[in-house]
This record gives C-alpha cells, structure tokens and sequence, in this order.
C-alpha cells in the first residue's frame, strides 16, 4: 500500500485484488482497509474443502468478496450468496440460466467480462450486468464512416483542439472567441481555472483575463484536456481518465529520459491517444483536421514516431505487463521509483481535476 501510495490518491473507489496466502496474515488482515478492498478468489479454487475455508475465512474477517471464473461445473448458489461480486465466464452458463441467476439476486453485482463488441456490451446489459470489462471500451463504439459528422455541440471543442495543439502562433483572440460563444464551456473553463488545481492566487473572472493570465503553455494543455473532456462528455468517463493520466504521465517522465523529450507534445501525445475513439473517426481522418506538429501524428499514426513506444508503454504501465514496463525503463534510464511516483502524482492530478469540476 505504501508502494502503491494508495493514501495519496484517496478516492471513492475499490480495489480487487486477487487471493494470495498473504492476505491471511493476521497483521495483513488487521490492516488492510475492509471498506476499500476486494478480494478476488477463482470459483474453480474456492468449490475445493480447503478453498471453501478460506473463502469463508476471508468473509468472516469482513471482506468483501468477488468469485471469478464462474460456469456450469463450479456454479453453486451457497458460493454467489457469499459474494458481493460475481464474474462468469463467457458461455460458462446458458443465457437463460444466466439471466436468472442475476434476476434472482438484485443485491449482488454481477460483472461481465471479455466484452469485445457492442454486441456484446449490449447483450451484457440486457441480461442484468452492472459492470464491464473487455477491449470494447478502448475502441471506437461504432464502425468508421468516411462521412462521420461531429456533433455540432462539440465542434467548438474541436476547433479549440486545433488551435491549441499547434506549435505555430497561437490565436489567442479566436480561443477567446470560441469560448466567449459557448456559454457552457465559458463556464466550466472558468471555474476550472479558479479551482485550486491550478493554485492560482488570484480568482479568474473573465475568459479574456484567463487567456492572457495562463500564457501559451499552460493554455495548450489546460483547453486542450478541457476540450477533450468536453467531447466525450457521451462516452465512458475511463476514457477521458485514461487519456489525461496518459498526458500528465508523460509530461512528469520527459525531463527524465536519458534523451530529454518535449513534455509540451509528450503532453499532447497522451491526451490525443484516444481522441479518435471520443470523436468516432479512424486516426487518420482525425489527424487530417488537427495541425499537430508531425512527431505528435506520427507518434500516434505509427509505430516509428519518437514517441510511439510511450504509447507502448503506456499500454503495459496499463495492463501491468510489467516485464515490459521494465524493459522499458531500463532502456531510457528510469528507476522504477521514479516511474511509480510519476503515475501516482498524475493519478491525484486528475483526481484535483475531476473533484474540482
């Protein structure tokens, strides 16, 4: 907990973890906070006597428990009475008895899993899932359309995209132009800027006075993570979440490289990495309507961009592939502690963003 810095990034959420022999330690047990983990045991384990023990065991000191791995050999109703979550696998169990098994209990949450399409996604909440996991979430929801129009609501946070992720001059009379037009992002932009995210001293009362305030640099990444938020209001919060701790990971890292890197487009790289999925366009086509500079396209479009392997990294830092995480600092001189600290302060960064707006 102390690695993970988990006090530094308190939140309403929880966390599974998976049983370990660890967790019956008495000073693990005494410890480790009931209220905010979850303890994931595989029903395959648990259906066996000394799995039935610990699981009770585990319940009995106040944990929450989630029971993985469900299907039709190891399903059994006294294990999902004793569960607060429940994940079956995919075609485990009938549909029908799946449905009723969700139906029949309204108090447990159920979790799907390996939800890779729409289809499925649906599919999922029409049986009664409460919650998802799967690739659908980190792809465009719909088929790419070469016609695919933008919400005419977001288009002005698409123009202030474009104006703010070029290293050209920037207009900062037409930023304040877009904005001044649209009052729901006056104000949000406003009260972002007087929140105490940004520490300012003295409270922002004008979009003008905000604008001339910030400066260029801090205007870039602060309408541009704005922007962003603003068009995929309608899309799964992880997305705009994953996108700017992408950024502000990033941007924390770059000084640190063996070979220093720009944190102004590190930056932009990450917030722009899922931008195609929040405006249902390929990349390609997104990037023909933002003047970037070309190493931020081309670290995004490709694999041979000077920052395509953050995206890698990013990815596995993700996932917790960790062998390539490491791999990965190793190769530009990272030491783990650093990269660690880095996230954990990106994490609570967007946490001051998110409690602020």
């Amino acid at each position: 907990m102390d690695a993970l810095g988990l006090s530094d990034i308190e939140n309403d959420a929880r966390y599974m973890i998976s049983y370990s022999k660890q967790l019956l330690s008495p000073s693990v047990l005494k410890n480790l906070p009931k209220s905010k983990f979850i303890i994931q045991m595989i029903a395959d384990d648990v259906v066996t006597p000394r799995g039935l023990t610990i699981y009770k065991q585990l319940r009995r000191a106040g944990y929450t428990l989630a029971l993985v791995g469900i299907n039709s050999q190891n399903f059994s109703m006294e294990l999902i009475s004793m569960a607060g979550y429940c994940k079956f696998e995919p075609g485990g169990i009938s549909d029908y008895g799946l449905t009723k098994v969700i139906a029949g209990n309204p108090k447990k949450i159920f979790i799907a899993t390996n939800v890779d399409s729409i289809q499925q996604f649906n599919d999922a909440k029409t049986r009664g899932f409460k919650l998802f996991q799967g690739f659908f979430f980190e792809q465009p929801p719909v088929v790419m359309r070469k016609d695919k129009d933008i919400d005419p609501l977001k288009m002005n946070y698409l123009r202030l995209i474009q104006l703010t992720s070029t290293d050209d001059f920037v207009d900062f009379r037409e930023i304040s132009n877009v904005i001044s037009t649209d009052v729901a992002l006056s104000y949000k932009l406003l009260r972002l800027l007087n929140s105490a995210a940004l520490g300012l001293r003295n409270k922002i009362s004008s979009i003008t006075t905000a604008v001339a305030y910030l400066g260029e640099e801090s205007l870039k990444k602060w309408i541009a993570m704005l922007a962003l938020r603003g068009i995929g209001s309608d899309k799964p919060l992880e997305l705009i979440r994953v996108s700017l701790i992408r950024a502000r990971f990033g941007e924390l890292l770059a000084p640190h490289f063996r070979i220093k890197r720009d944190s102004k487009h590190v930056f932009l790289v990450g917030l722009l990495s899922l931008l195609h999925i929040a405006v249902e366009k390929s990349k390609e086509e997104l990037f023909k309507e933002l003047p970037v500079a070309e190493d931020i396209s081309e670290s995004i479009l490709t694999k041979n961009g000077i920052h395509s392997d953050l995206l890698n990294f990013y990815s596995n830092y993700e996932y917790s592939n960790w062998d390539e995480v490491s791999r990965f600092s190793r190769e530009h001189h990272l030491s783990s502690e650093l990269v660690n600290d880095c996230y954990i302060e990106a994490v609570k960064w967007y946490n001051d963003l998110s409690s602020a707006d």
